[in-house]
């Protein structure tokens, strides 16, 4: 990555959030894959830095990828196309995010919140499972 102050010992921190950055020239969007059917999604590829990185004189900073990404294919496969040279990442623009589940997922329930706006609430029940 590039555009850091150069030589800044605090260019990216521990748990800073990144999307890779659409439409750079000769490289293709990185998607996540679905988890069944491995179809391409709309969600960008995101990441989380583990550990604090500097800037070098130049004003560059390179940061390890430890998510589990893997495009190489087989069960495993969550991108599009592999990650390689001059990718461009940003900071995230939002809160915007996907999940996948699966198996036997495990979901919390949040309690009601006060009648009362802007906390207009509803509560229902599955009559199959009660929920």
């Amino acid at each position: 990555m590039s555009g850091a102050t150069a030589s800044d010992a605090n260019a990216v921190f521990q748990g800073d959030a990144f999307q890779f950055k659409d439409g750079v020239s000769g490289k293709t969007n990185l998607r996540y894959l679905t988890f069944i059917g491995h179809r391409q999604s709309a969600n960008p590829v995101h990441l989380w830095q583990l550990r604090m990185a500097a800037a070098d004189g130049s004003g560059n900073v390179i940061i390890s990828i430890n998510n589990p990404l893997n495009w190489a294919g087989g069960a495993n496969q969550n991108l599009n196309t592999p990650i390689c040279c001059w990718y461009a990442a940003l900071t995230f623009p939002s809160h915007r995010a996907g999940g996948i589940v699966g198996g036997d997922a495990f979901y919390i329930a949040m309690p009601q919140l006060p009648e009362q706006s802007p906390f207009d609430t509803a509560n229902e029940a599955d009559p199959e499972t009660g929920v």
